[in-house]
């Protein structure tokens, strides 16, 4: 069985895997994942990949609001993908697989690539995001979906800082040809927007 994690990153066996499909499906999260789906839906893309996609949550949501679309998900823990292929069954547009964000194993080009609370996990942030440019279309563009650290209390921070991240580090993982062109707040999340930096030029 191939290994997709990284050393040092935080892995989901058997029981975690369990207890974090469980909290996926908590009114908090829920409503997190309804903010995702309500943005990227706006969108209209015709592809779309979810890194980490965890029970999937985010990506059946967006799959059956996009109905004619395809969404596509990855998660490295082979418990995670398990619980997401059941929780999709009977969703035709939706199709998910083990990886990370550093393999792919799909052939397409992504209109977006979201991570929905994940980009924190990821030990090579930098080496990641050139990876999942290059599976970008021609105007794609990557979102990831974070706990704002900026915006966490003291308490907060204690519990769960650790699992949260600030708009500058991910700026500072926007190294060669990617930039952060794209900030929304949501509550205490945020969405970062990250785009080629020659999208525009003619």
């Amino acid at each position: 069985m191939e290994d997709y994690y990284l050393d040092g990153e935080e892995r989901f066996g058997r029981f975690s895997s369990k207890a974090y499909s469980l909290f996926s499906k908590c009114s908090t999260a829920n409503d997190v994942y309804n903010f995702i789906i309500r943005e990227i839906s706006a969108r209209n893309p015709e592809t779309v990949l979810d890194v980490g996609t965890g029970p999937a949550a985010a990506a059946i949501g967006l799959a059956l609001r996009l109905g004619k679309s395809k969404v596509y998900a990855v998660d490295p823990s082979p418990y995670m993908v398990k619980i997401a292929k059941k929780n999709a069954a009977g969703i035709t547009n939706i199709e998910i697989k083990e990886g990370s964000s550093r393999h792919v194993p799909f052939t397409e080009k992504f209109d977006i690539i979201y991570s929905s609370i994940s980009f924190h996990h990821w030990k090579e942030k930098q080496q990641s995001l050139r990876y999942l440019a290059g599976r970008l279309s021609k105007s794609g563009r990557i979102l990831i979906y974070e706990l704002d650290r900026d915006k966490l209390n003291f308490i907060e921070k204690l519990f769960v800082g650790r699992h949260s991240i600030t708009v500058r580090e991910v700026k500072e993982a926007c190294i060669g040809n990617l930039r952060v062109d794209g900030y929304k707040e949501y509550k205490k999340y945020v969405e970062i927007s990250i785009s080629l930096k020659n999208m525009h030029k003619k």
